[in-house]
């Protein structure tokens, strides 16, 4: 190869040797600097992506405290309302009002409450209801198969908040 290029007059070797630079010079640039340049704008776009995402999650944490507190507010009787009316009120919304056979107030803040053959996913998500709209919770509860299927005899106990 040498003796090849030897041979060559002046002007074919600058030529030839210019040529070569040239080559070395788009391959280094092929094959280097332009993935890294590629990664740099990748990594970028990453951060950029990331630092939008960071700062949508810590607009969604303070507004979920911000929900989160307002639940609470909003949770319990509203004023002059009686634990034996709201139980009632919502029995009847819930759809077994009939069903409900006996409730017995036990102070201002207890409710002991007998329902029979009432639908067990009907019951159970009154007082899911009870629970969030309301602060009211099950202080014991005692359940009985019925003998219609997916039916039960309750006798629960409610406490307000």
């Amino acid at each position: 190869m040498k003796q090849w290029f030897l041979s060559l007059n002046e002007r074919e070797r600058m030529l030839v040797g210019g040529g070569g630079i040239a080559v070395v010079i788009m391959l280094l640039y092929a094959m280097v600097w332009n993935p890294v340049m590629q990664g740099v704008v990748e990594q970028q776009a990453a951060l950029t992506r990331a630092s939008k995402l960071l700062v949508w999650m810590k607009k969604s944490v303070a507004d979920a405290r911000g929900l989160q507190g307002a639940g609470a507010q909003a949770a319990g009787l509203r004023p002059g309302q009686s634990l034996l009316s709201l139980i009632d009120s919502t029995a009847k919304t819930s759809g077994f009002g009939a069903q409900v056979k006996r409730v017995k107030p036990e102070g201002e803040n207890k409710v002991q409450i007998w329902i029979d053959e009432v639908s067990f996913d009907q019951l159970v998500q009154w007082l899911e209801t009870l629970e969030k709209r309301y602060g009211v919770h099950v202080a014991s509860t005692t359940m009985d198969r019925s003998n219609l299927d997916g039916k039960v005899n309750a006798n629960l106990q409610l406490e307000g908040s």
